[in-house]
């Protein structure tokens, strides 16, 4: 279905991206960007993850966090090894699969009620000028690695920090989260809510944890 041109109110962000838009319901979202427009969307893809807090909230005991405690462990696996063809397609797999758990959340009865879903699937980046990103958003390497770490910046696959020692022992208790060893060491791209007995989120810089990122370029230019 081609989807004609409107102007979404009152913001320009939510309905188009979060799939309802001039009165249709899409089932997934690909975002594309060129060039400069490759930033920008960069950006707006980051922005929006980090204002969905619902969408990137799971319970235990679901299919849902079942899909997260895989995608953790692929995580774990691809930091720790050099990447392989099998483990980047686990990892793939694994995305893949949270985001389409994530997309098959209940839709909306109405435009006043909370949208839980996540629909976003890819972007998809022709010629990105970040692959400069040390230069061009950042003083240099050293600074580009800080900002990740500091979760002002998204990277791909997200960065995984440490876990908090009062939520280490709920991390261990499901069974299902990779623990390091020693436990101190581990690190997620999500964690349990304080004062929950089974809530986690993943965080906010985190939005390709579910959303495959593919930059075309020329290797010649």
């Amino acid at each position: 279905m081609q989807a004609q041109l409107c102007l979404p109110q009152p913001s320009p962000l939510h309905e188009p991206l979060s799939g309802s838009r001039c009165g249709w319901s899409y089932k997934r979202i690909v975002v594309v960007g060129h060039s400069l427009g490759s930033i920008l969307a960069y950006d707006l893809l980051s922005y929006f993850w980090a204002e969905r807090e619902a969408a990137r909230t799971v319970r235990e005991g679901t299919s849902e966090f079942a899909a997260l405690c895989k995608l953790e462990e692929v995580a774990e696996r691809l930091e720790m090894n050099s990447p392989d063809s099998e483990t980047l397609d686990a990892y793939f797999t694994a995305q893949r699969e949270l985001r389409r758990q994530l997309a098959g959340r209940r839709l909306p009865e109405s435009r006043d009620e909370r949208d839980l879903r996540w629909l976003i699937s890819d972007l998809v980046t022709f010629g990105s000028p970040l692959t400069l990103a040390e230069f061009l958003i950042a003083a240099d390497r050293a600074d580009l690695e800080s900002r990740k770490a500091a979760r002002e910046l998204c990277q791909s696959p997200p960065y995984r920090e440490f876990l908090d020692a009062n939520v280490l022992e709920h991390a261990k208790a499901t069974l299902g989260m990779p623990i390091a060893d020693p436990a101190s060491q581990t690190r997620l791209m999500s964690y349990p809510v304080v004062d929950t007995a089974d809530i986690w989120k993943m965080h906010h810089a985190a939005p390709f944890a579910v959303v495959r990122w593919t930059n075309v370029f020329d290797p010649a230019t």
